[in-house]
């Protein structure tokens, strides 16, 4: 049973890894001639295939034949098969994480970059230099305190 659940929690940490490397190959972020994302996807296959052959291939032949033994004559293969997955697993599993760290370093570095940009435009430094100390920065948009000689018409809630 023991084997049985460390063999299940490899699959299903290396399918959610997959469909993370799926994601990221639909969008764009991993090209599908990466070498590293090929012997990925290839290791994945094999696995599958490794799994189908044994349960749905030797193990109804293994029952079949071995009715009249005992649970320990089954057990030795299945434990036998069982390591060399796990040891396999174990290496995909290694690989798909570096490889998604590779992906994140590489996005951080990314990031970092913009952060420390330099700006390379520097026109209005100046005005902005000057606009620092001034209370308002555009008095062109203030109204003038008189409607006198304006073309508009007062504004009737102001009288009142």
């Amino acid at each position: 049973m023991g084997t049985v659940r460390l063999l299940r929690e490899h699959l299903e940490s290396i399918r959610i890894n997959m469909e993370i490397l799926e994601v990221l190959k639909l969008k764009g972020r991993i090209s599908l001639t990466d070498k590293q994302f090929i012997e990925i996807a290839e290791l994945d296959q094999k696995h599958r295939r490794m799994f189908q052959d044994f349960v749905l291939d030797g193990l109804p032949g293994m029952l079949s034949t071995n009715q009249g033994l005992e649970n320990s004559d089954l057990l030795k293969p299945f434990l036998e098969w069982a390591g060399d997955l796990h040891i396999s697993m174990q290496y995909l599993d290694r690989i798909i994480k570096d490889y998604l760290h590779a992906i994140n370093l590489k996005d951080a570095g990314g990031k970092r970059v913009s952060k420390n940009m330099e700006v390379k435009d520097k026109r209005f430094w100046k005005f902005l230099e000057k606009m620092r100390t001034k209370p308002k920065m555009f008095e062109s948009f203030e109204e003038p305190p008189e409607t006198e000689n304006s073309d508009q018409p007062a504004d009737p809630e102001k009288d009142e």
